[in-house]
């Protein structure tokens, strides 16, 4: 599966693939503490463009917060 091209497609936004690289990891935890703590609404939590749509969320808030250190 190309991440990079569904993140972007999902979040709007485009990243690069070192950045898809670097935050799968997060992400893939972030959706399964989701999923242990609420759920995986009947699938959806389950579908690509839910992990990525989380896999932009991280992206976006990293580079947030690396605008702001500088």
């Amino acid at each position: 599966m190309d991440w990079q091209s569904l993140v972007e497609e999902c979040s709007g936004f485009s990243v690069s693939q070192e950045e898809v690289t670097e935050y799968m990891p997060d992400a893939k935890r972030k959706l399964n503490g989701i999923i242990d703590h609420e759920g995986d609404a009947d699938g959806t939590r389950n579908e690509a463009c839910y992990l990525a749509m989380l896999l932009g969320e991280i992206i976006l808030v990293e580079r947030l917060s690396k605008l702001m250190i500088k």
